[in-house]
């Protein structure tokens, strides 16, 4: 069985949150952040501006359910 070309990597990283609830008084958005988040997938491609993961891969090289994480999102990156 030929050995897999992609590393499996554990990404932690800060997501952008958004609340749908109409009006509100601008002090009570004061307590709104960034949702910290975890993702675990295959790294396909590292840009200066983006990591590219994959969900999963085959050993023929093939991938699916692709996610691009910008860096400016990224908190650490462990090679699993």
């Amino acid at each position: 069985m030929p050995a897999f070309r992609r590393r499996p990597v554990l990404v932690t990283w800060r997501d952008t949150t958004a609340f749908q609830r109409g009006w509100e008084p601008e002090a009570s958005l004061a307590a709104v952040r960034p949702e910290v988040c975890r993702t675990v997938g295959f790294l396909v491609r590292r840009t200066p501006r983006h990591l590219v993961l994959a969900q999963s891969a085959s050993e023929g090289g093939d991938a699916m359910g692709a996610v691009a994480i910008p860096r400016g999102f990224l908190v650490s990156v462990e090679v699993l």
